[in-house]
């Protein structure tokens, strides 16, 4: 670590930016909890609103605690505990911090954890060496990622991630959707997936088309009488 310090700070003064307030949207029941937590004077102050500080960016950007400083402003609070961290290289290096405090915090539910790894996967493919296609990298990304490091991120297993990966390189749009908005796990988008993958193989293989190879034995046949040539008189 570099420089780390808790202080006070106004809630209305807190910076935020939708890269980070974008990844785990804030949860009505649980901010109803909240604010009723710190209206009776039994919210736990010792959980931080967490701000950071990276290259190029001089002014603390909330990282985590989106639901906790939404009560705080509704509430008309005139300070909160913050918890500030000046330790990150770039922005990419405080998103990736964000999404494993939330994954060590609690189970994330499939349309997060989606949400989460295409984040994931927009910064692999943003931080790719042109010249050699590998993935440079930050403290949590190293070259040549795989889905194992993926998992240890997210908190999930290599398999979930390989599915996840299929779904977001194959699924159609609505599939994509569906899971981000909780309507159909991951298993069954990789499922459905998977199988219009399957489907349309077997539609567009060589086995599934008329050609003149397959069609050879559905011509007339003829002897060889027939097919005899006729050498003309002289």
């Amino acid at each position: 670590m570099k420089n780390t310090k808790l202080d006070e700070m106004k809630p209305t003064e807190i910076i935020t930016d939708p890269a980070f307030e974008d990844l785990f949207p804030i949860d009505p029941e649980l901010l109803k909890r909240i604010e009723q937590d710190m209206q009776n004077g039994t919210y736990d102050r010792s959980q931080h609103i967490i701000l950071g500080k990276w290259v190029g960016q001089h002014e603390p950007m909330l990282m985590d605690g989106h639901t906790r400083l939404r009560a705080a402003i509704n509430l008309n609070l005139e300070s909160v505990p913050v918890f500030i961290k000046d330790e990150f290289a770039s922005k990419e290096e405080a998103i990736l911090h964000a999404i494993k405090l939330q994954c060590n915090r609690r189970n994330l539910t499939d349309a997060e954890l989606f949400r989460c790894w295409q984040t994931v996967d927009e910064l692999k493919v943003q931080d790719r060496d042109p010249a050699t296609g590998r993935f440079t990298g930050t403290q949590d990304c190293t070259p040549g990622k795989s889905a194992e490091k993926t998992a240890e991120l997210l908190g999930t297993s290599p398999t979930k991630v390989s599915q996840m990966r299929r779904i977001g390189n194959q699924a159609d749009p609505e599939t994509k959707k569906a899971v981000l908005k909780g309507e159909k796990t991951v298993n069954q988008a990789y499922n459905e997936t998977r199988k219009k993958r399957n489907a349309a193989k077997e539609v567009n293989s060589p086995a599934g088309k008329s050609s003149p190879q397959t069609n050879l034995m559905q011509w007339p046949r003829y002897s060889l009488k027939d097919l005899s040539l006729r050498v003309p008189r002289q």
